[in-house]
């Protein structure tokens, strides 16, 4: 009987466990402060005042906080007002009709929306493309580009520029490129570039005075 009475108030005290743990997680309510509670110290105004009137030092706190006490100030509670219309009246909405055509809209497609059967069978699909092509000679004239006309100075600044590269190449020691072990005798399969700055002849540098004059320069036509 004892064994029988322990296991039925084991399961008593489970179910209140378990009533217990559900009001407490599945019960949410707002705190309600208490209308007789007092506001705390405020320390901060008080340890102003003592420092005024002269006392420094924690010994002679806690008399002055006892002849001058001063509690933290506490303001009215106010609901924050909505700062979007749709919160304040439901028959506010944002954006546009899906009906709505705008200026531009009308402009290129007319004031009709077109049938819904008519763009779900494709008989729009090459209006754009025509629409562009139709256009295709005004955007060949913004895609047109000229080239710069080279003058004697930007051209010996390029020869300066090479020069002082070729300089910088000489005077930097060569270094190998990692390998393994095993391939360190293997020779290589690209022959074209091997890491290091070919020196370029003299008469790369040597440009003709025709070609230099800005008199035979043209401009290339478009």
């Amino acid at each position: 009987m004892d064994r029988e009475g322990s296991r039925e108030d084991g399961k008593i005290l489970l179910i209140l466990l378990i009533f217990n743990a559900i009001v407490v997680t599945m019960i949410w309510r707002e705190h309600q402060a208490n209308p007789d509670a007092k506001p705390g110290p405020d320390f901060r105004a008080m340890n102003k005042m003592a420092a005024v009137s002269g006392l420094t030092s924690a010994k002679e706190q806690p008399a002055f906080r006892s002849a001058n006490q001063m509690t933290l100030k506490t303001g009215e509670h106010h609901v924050k007002k909505a700062s979007i219309q749709s919160a304040r009246s439901k028959s506010v909405v944002y954006g546009t009709s899906s009906s709505y055509r705008n200026a531009e809209t009308v402009r290129a497609a007319g004031p009709d929306e077109p049938p819904l059967k008519h763009v779900i069978q494709g008989a729009y699909q090459m209006d754009w493309v025509g629409m562009n092509m139709a256009r295709a000679d005004s955007f060949k004239k913004k895609r047109c580009t000229f080239q710069a006309t080279p003058t004697k100075a930007s051209i010996g600044h390029i020869i300066g520029a090479r020069q002082h590269m070729e300089m910088w190449s000489d005077k930097q020691p060569r270094q190998d490129e990692f390998k393994l072990s095993k391939f360190k005798r293997v020779p290589p399969k690209v022959t074209e570039y091997n890491g290091t700055m070919r020196r370029l002849p003299k008469a790369a540098f040597e440009i003709p005075a025709e070609e230099a004059s800005e008199e035979n320069v043209s401009a290339p036509e478009c």
